[in-house]
């Protein structure tokens, strides 16, 4: 990706969030498909976490507990 903003890291997760809301934007969406994530990684009791370099790139981890 693009990469994200730190000042715009704790928001990712929100419902209907989008880095971009400009009717130009050059990438579709929803603003959902993060906060599912992070809500069914919850639920089974594991964690997201998220490191971004604007310009760069974004890597996202997501940790589940063994034994499910």
């Amino acid at each position: 990706g693009v990469g994200i903003a730190k000042d715009s890291l704790s928001d990712i997760f929100d419902i209907f969030h989008q880095s971009d809301s400009s009717t130009t934007r050059s990438v579709g969406g929803l603003g959902l498909g993060l906060h599912l994530v992070k809500a069914f990684t919850e639920i089974l009791g594991g964690k997201v976490s998220v490191e971004s370099e604007a310009a760069k790139g974004t890597t996202f981890t997501i940790a589940i507990p063994s034994g499910l």
